[in-house]
Protein backbone atom coordinates (compact mmCIF):
# COMPACT_ATOMS: atom_id res chain seq x y z
CA UNK A 1 0.00 0.00 0.00
CA UNK A 2 2.63 2.09 1.23
CA UNK A 3 4.12 1.95 -2.61
CA UNK A 4 0.95 3.14 -4.35
CA UNK A 5 0.12 6.09 -2.01
CA UNK A 6 3.78 7.34 -2.75
CA UNK A 7 3.66 6.83 -6.48
CA UNK A 8 -0.10 8.37 -6.18
CA UNK A 9 0.98 11.33 -4.31
CA UNK A 10 4.41 11.59 -6.67
CA UNK A 11 1.84 11.55 -10.06
CA UNK A 12 -0.23 14.00 -8.51
CA UNK A 13 2.60 16.28 -7.54
CA UNK A 14 4.04 16.69 -11.08
CA UNK A 15 0.63 16.59 -12.41
CA UNK A 16 -0.05 20.05 -10.70
CA UNK A 17 3.60 21.40 -12.35
CA UNK A 18 2.76 23.88 -15.19
CA UNK A 19 5.89 22.89 -17.57
CA UNK A 20 4.18 24.66 -20.62
CA UNK A 21 4.18 27.85 -18.36
CA UNK A 22 5.89 31.31 -18.91
CA UNK A 23 6.34 32.52 -15.81
CA UNK A 24 9.95 32.26 -14.54
CA UNK A 25 8.64 30.88 -11.05
CA UNK A 26 6.54 27.94 -12.52
CA UNK A 27 9.44 27.22 -14.83
CA UNK A 28 11.74 27.20 -12.08
CA UNK A 29 9.42 24.99 -10.00
CA UNK A 30 9.04 22.12 -12.94
CA UNK A 31 12.59 22.40 -13.60
CA UNK A 32 13.44 22.04 -9.88
CA UNK A 33 10.75 18.97 -9.80
CA UNK A 34 12.22 16.99 -12.59
CA UNK A 35 15.80 17.49 -11.85
CA UNK A 36 15.28 15.93 -8.29
CA UNK A 37 13.41 13.01 -10.28
CA UNK A 38 16.13 12.28 -12.66
CA UNK A 39 18.40 12.53 -9.57
CA UNK A 40 16.66 10.23 -7.47
CA UNK A 41 16.09 7.96 -10.39
CA UNK A 42 12.23 7.97 -10.48
CA UNK A 43 11.99 6.82 -13.57
CA UNK A 44 13.93 3.88 -13.40
CA UNK A 45 12.23 3.11 -9.74
CA UNK A 46 8.50 3.57 -11.31
CA UNK A 47 9.75 0.85 -14.61
CA UNK A 48 11.17 -1.41 -11.84
CA UNK A 49 8.45 -1.80 -10.02
CA UNK A 50 6.17 -2.11 -12.93
CA UNK A 51 8.11 -5.03 -13.93
CA UNK A 52 7.95 -6.30 -10.08
CA UNK A 53 4.62 -6.38 -10.23
CA UNK A 54 4.28 -9.16 -12.77
CA UNK A 55 6.71 -11.71 -12.13
CA UNK A 56 4.69 -14.54 -10.37
CA UNK A 57 5.00 -14.98 -6.56
CA UNK A 58 7.57 -17.09 -5.18
CA UNK A 59 6.89 -18.29 -1.96
CA UNK A 60 5.10 -15.88 1.10
CA UNK A 61 3.44 -12.78 0.56
CA UNK A 62 5.24 -10.15 -1.89
CA UNK A 63 4.08 -6.77 -0.58
CA UNK A 64 3.95 -5.49 -3.96
CA UNK A 65 1.57 -8.27 -5.30
CA UNK A 66 -0.83 -8.25 -2.01
CA UNK A 67 -4.50 -8.26 -3.16
CA UNK A 68 -5.44 -7.16 0.59
CA UNK A 69 -8.57 -4.95 -0.22
CA UNK A 70 -7.70 -2.27 2.20
CA UNK A 71 -4.75 -1.19 0.34
CA UNK A 72 -6.78 -0.67 -2.59
CA UNK A 73 -8.62 2.47 -1.84
CA UNK A 74 -8.99 5.84 -3.66
CA UNK A 75 -6.06 7.49 -1.13
CA UNK A 76 -3.70 5.25 -3.02
CA UNK A 77 -5.04 5.50 -6.52
CA UNK A 78 -6.90 2.61 -6.82
CA UNK A 79 -10.43 1.51 -6.53
CA UNK A 80 -11.75 -1.04 -4.35
CA UNK A 81 -11.33 -4.54 -5.69
CA UNK A 82 -9.07 -3.71 -8.16
CA UNK A 83 -6.06 -6.27 -8.25
CA UNK A 84 -2.30 -4.75 -7.29
CA UNK A 85 -0.43 -4.76 -10.73
CA UNK A 86 -3.45 -2.84 -12.33
CA UNK A 87 -3.19 -0.37 -10.12
CA UNK A 88 0.69 -0.44 -9.99
CA UNK A 89 0.53 -0.62 -14.01
CA UNK A 90 -2.05 3.09 -13.94
CA UNK A 91 0.38 4.79 -10.83
CA UNK A 92 3.39 4.00 -13.33
CA UNK A 93 1.71 5.24 -16.22
CA UNK A 94 0.87 8.25 -14.27
CA UNK A 95 4.16 9.49 -13.45
CA UNK A 96 6.00 8.45 -15.97
CA UNK A 97 3.46 10.56 -17.92
CA UNK A 98 3.72 13.58 -16.02
CA UNK A 99 7.24 13.43 -15.79
CA UNK A 100 8.04 13.37 -19.59
CA UNK A 101 5.67 15.99 -19.46
CA UNK A 102 8.31 17.73 -17.69
CA UNK A 103 10.71 17.38 -20.14
CA UNK A 104 12.24 13.97 -19.06
CA UNK A 105 12.25 12.36 -22.19
CA UNK A 106 15.79 10.61 -22.02
CA UNK A 107 15.30 9.17 -18.54
CA UNK A 108 11.78 7.96 -19.09
CA UNK A 109 12.78 6.26 -22.29
CA UNK A 110 16.04 4.79 -21.17
CA UNK A 111 14.45 3.12 -18.16
CA UNK A 112 12.13 1.25 -20.20
CA UNK A 113 9.04 3.89 -19.80
CA UNK A 114 8.50 4.29 -23.76
CA UNK A 115 8.32 0.64 -24.66
CA UNK A 116 6.42 0.30 -21.22
CA UNK A 117 3.53 3.04 -22.07
CA UNK A 118 3.49 1.38 -25.88
CA UNK A 119 2.82 -2.41 -24.34
CA UNK A 120 0.03 -0.45 -21.98
CA UNK A 121 -1.50 0.78 -24.82
CA UNK A 122 -1.32 -2.22 -26.96
CA UNK A 123 -2.48 -4.46 -24.49
CA UNK A 124 -3.54 -3.17 -21.40
CA UNK A 125 -7.44 -3.96 -19.96
CA UNK A 126 -7.62 -0.91 -17.94
CA UNK A 127 -8.96 2.40 -19.83
CA UNK A 128 -7.31 4.77 -17.98
CA UNK A 129 -3.86 3.11 -18.22
CA UNK A 130 -4.21 2.93 -21.78
CA UNK A 131 -5.26 6.72 -21.72
CA UNK A 132 -2.17 7.21 -19.47
CA UNK A 133 -0.01 5.27 -21.85
CA UNK A 134 -0.99 7.25 -25.15
CA UNK A 135 -0.39 10.69 -23.02
CA UNK A 136 2.60 9.97 -22.17
CA UNK A 137 3.85 8.71 -25.41
CA UNK A 138 2.12 12.26 -26.82
CA UNK A 139 3.95 13.65 -23.89
CA UNK A 140 7.36 12.34 -25.07
CA UNK A 141 6.80 13.17 -28.60
CA UNK A 142 6.51 17.47 -27.93
CA UNK A 143 9.83 17.09 -27.03
CA UNK A 144 12.65 18.43 -30.10
CA UNK A 145 14.87 15.70 -28.76
CA UNK A 146 12.25 12.84 -28.39
CA UNK A 147 12.82 11.20 -31.36
CA UNK A 148 16.52 11.30 -31.41
CA UNK A 149 16.28 9.29 -28.35
CA UNK A 150 13.87 6.90 -28.94
CA UNK A 151 15.51 6.04 -32.98
CA UNK A 152 19.21 6.08 -31.04
CA UNK A 153 18.03 3.41 -28.72
CA UNK A 154 16.80 0.97 -31.52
Amino acid sequence: AEVCTALHGIARFLAALSPDSTDAGDILESTSARDLCIAEGLAPLAIRILRDSKKPLRSGLDPLRSAHPAALDAKAGGTPGEDRPTMLARLVMACTTNLAALGAVREVHEAGGSQAMLQALLSHDDKQTRGYALTGLSNMCKHDPALEVIRGSQ
